[in-house]
């Protein structure tokens, strides 16, 4: 059959021809009435290595057969490994093509888990923050030139760019050099982050 299945000559043929091989096969396991036989057929239609198996799992989505058979293997064979084994086969192929929730968890579970999610990582965030501008404060000032050293007390006095060029006769973008300089010393982004730091 896989030699002739692979000899269908469009997507379009082998949609019809899946369809048709699907529904045969179905309609002989039930004519059958024998559950273990469908289940011979099931493994056959279901194997992931077979080019029906993306049709399979359409139709798993479609189609109540398969529930009906569980039915009947639960039934004609309770309790024995191969009916346990083919429940279990159906729940993961619907979880798969998410027919299925596979935690039967309500909503409200995942969004309590994903608000304390973040919520631990803000707090990561904003003690790693803090941590930080502690020791930033304690040893910060060593890590600056006298020049940027300047350039900070300036900020620290609420002073422009303007204000602390012409104090320190220097153009602005030299100013501006050193404030950048400054941040990344400091691992800080703003004056005001530098005021946090060094105003207490």
């Amino acid at each position: 059959m896989k030699f002739a299945f692979g000899t269908y000559r469009s997507a379009a043929n082998r949609k019809i021809n899946s369809k048709k091989w699907f529904k045969t096969l179905q309609n002989y396991g039930e004519q059958l009435n024998e559950p273990l036989a469908e289940l011979y057929i099931f493994n056959f239609l279901s194997d992931p290595r077979s080019e029906l198996h993306a049709y399979y799992l359409k139709d798993l989505s479609d189609n109540t057969y398969y529930d009906k058979l569980k039915t009947r293997l639960e039934a004609n064979y309770p309790n024995t490994s191969y009916a346990q084994q083919f429940a279990a086969n159906l729940r993961s192929d619907k979880v798969l093509i998410g027919s299925e929730d596979s935690s039967g968890l309500p909503w409200w579970i995942y969004v309590l888990g994903i608000v304390s999610f973040l919520s631990l990582v803000g707090n990561f965030y904003f003690f790693g923050k803090i941590k930080n501008l502690k020791r930033v404060k304690s040893n910060g000032k060593q890590l600056l030139s006298k020049q940027e050293q300047k350039v900070l007390d300036l900020i620290l006095q609420d002073k422009t760019n303007k204000e602390i060029a012409q104090e320190m006769f220097v153009s602005v973008s030299t100013v501006k050099t050193h404030i950048n300089n400054l941040y990344k010393k400091l691992n800080v982004s703003s004056r005001d982050e530098v005021k946090a730091v060094f105003s207490s």
